[in-house]
């Protein structure tokens, strides 16, 4: 068994490294919880023919990306499924003009493992550290991503979402079909997400003070109470 003197140490050290840094994370936007309104088709529904959904978003301030959510359902993987989810720059005068803002260049992508197609929520780790820029659209692009897509009919869906809450304005949806987007009402469930190593506030440096203090009287006290049985035992 080890002593106290080991024990006592080393569980002081594990409430003081945890009270000292605490990680939040941050919707900087987020429609869940999932389940209300429309969403999206993604995958392809016949060779060649390609559908899916992105919505924008701008944040107001700075930001580093740390990951993206999405709700989707009848992701089970057949023929090859595969959802990716792409963040994406604004272009502001595409070819179809009717359009005036819609995803532009590929910021970073990712992909997700499917589940046996139950709705559920599905995350892609943009931890590398892209910045997203305040007053900056961008947007989040969800597609099939299978090699094999345009052979088969395997299409998954991104579900619908609630009210849009977090810093960032929404800036509406689009639905990809083919080989464009057009306009959309759907409000599918997402979430980006930042996350930050946050200093102690003044009530988590009086709970570490306080959980000190404690351990060096226990202690101390375990101390004083094992030299006074040395010294009264009879020899």
């Amino acid at each position: 068994m080890k002593s106290h003197a080991l024990i006592l140490p080393a569980f002081l050290t594990a409430i003081l490294l945890s009270a000292g840094l605490d990680v939040k994370a941050i919707n900087i936007i987020s429609t869940f919880p999932a389940g209300g309104g429309d969403g999206f088709y993604a995958g392809t529904d016949s060779p060649g023919n390609y559908w899916g959904g992105a919505v924008a978003f701008t944040p107001q301030q700075n930001y580093t990306l740390t990951s993206a959510t999405v709700g989707l359902s009848g992701y089970d993987g057949s023929y090859g499924q595969l959802a990716s989810l792409g963040i994406f720059s604004d272009i502001s005068e595409p070819y179809n003009t009717s359009m005036p803002d819609q995803p532009g260049g590929l910021l970073a992508s990712g992909t997700v493992a499917p589940n046996d197609g139950s709705q559920a929520n599905f995350t892609v780790d943009f931890s590398g550290g892209m910045t997203l820029l305040a007053n900056t659209t961008y947007w989040l692009f969800v597609q099939d991503a299978s090699p094999n897509g345009w052979q088969f009919i395997n299409g998954f869906n991104w579900v619908g979402g609630g009210s849009p809450t977090g810093d960032a304005v929404y800036n509406g949806s689009e639905l990809f079909a083919a080989s464009g987007f057009v306009p959309s009402s759907a409000t599918p469930a997402f979430s980006i997400d930042d996350s930050f190593a946050s200093v102690p506030d003044a009530g988590s440096n009086g709970f570490v003070s306080g959980a000190a203090i404690l351990g060096v009287l226990i202690v101390s006290g375990w101390r004083r109470s094992r030299t006074w049985r040395a010294s009264t035992q009879f020899p």
